[in-house]
């Protein structure tokens, strides 16, 4: 109440009204005060007014520095999302609402163990971020397979960085049962250029038809031999390249 009756007591003095006779001595010493140093008063009010209104003008330049900053953001195709140092959700670019099926209004707040209910992501999720990724089935649809790694950023916030991976995976999965396939039928081709070169170095050799056959039969396979090794080529040259 007092700094109230000051503050009226300094706008009357400053707008020039007439005071009412019956002030106290401590009110009286007040208002010769403020009557004593009316300029500085003044000059302090004005800058108060100028660092309001400049710091009005940061918080409104950090405001839209920090949307631009989002906006940039939700462009990336990974998914990003905000967690405090409770992993509650605070922020998501728009790759993650499509991965994560996210919506402003139902899972800001929420924990990200309850949007992503898997028990190795709760595990890794509760350790200290590191440079480690996990790779957990999506919570949408368990035929999808999601690659996630939590990253401090200061302080106060960690970032949830994810990935749809199933294609590569699945791509990895053609290439690793070609690979298999094709050692398997590697064994045939070879067998057979080992046997008749035996059979040509044994003496075959004089019999220029029984050579003759036996020569076909290692071109024969050397040239399944060399369409082989060029479909190796090719996959290793179409693996894709994880940026």
């Amino acid at each position: 109440a007092s700094d109230v009756y000051k503050r009226q007591l300094s706008e009357c003095l400053l707008s020039k009204q007439v005071f009412p006779l019956y002030l106290t001595p401590s009110s009286r010493a007040l208002i010769k005060y403020i009557s004593d140093n009316k300029g500085q008063i003044i000059q302090l009010k004005n800058n108060i007014a100028h660092t309001e209104e400049e710091s009005r003008s940061t918080a409104a330049e950090l405001m839209r520095s920090q949307k631009a900053f989002r906006d940039s953001l939700s462009a990336l195709p990974d998914a990003l999302i905000a967690l405090d140092q409770n992993n509650r959700i605070e922020w998501w670019n728009d790759a993650a609402s499509t991965l994560f099926g996210l919506a402003n209004a139902l899972d800001k707040n929420k924990r990200i163990e309850v949007v992503i209910d898997d028990e190795r992501f709760r595990t890794y999720a509760s350790k200290s971020p590191s440079n480690q990724s996990i790779e957990v089935p999506s919570p949408l649809t368990k035929d999808k397979i999601i690659s996630i790694q939590i990253v401090q950023q200061g302080t106060d916030v960690r970032l949830l960085q994810a990935r749809d991976e199933t294609h590569l995976r699945q791509l990895e999965q053609v290439r690793r049962d070609f690979i298999a396939n094709t050692s398997h039928e590697l064994r045939t081709p070879v067998s057979v250029i080992m046997a008749n070169a035996e059979t040509l170095v044994d003496g075959a050799l004089e019999d220029k038809k029984q050579a003759k056959v036996f020569s076909k039969a290692i071109l024969h396979n050397s040239e399944r031999l060399s369409d082989m090794v060029s479909s190796l080529s090719l996959i290793h040259i179409s693996e894709p390249t994880r940026l």
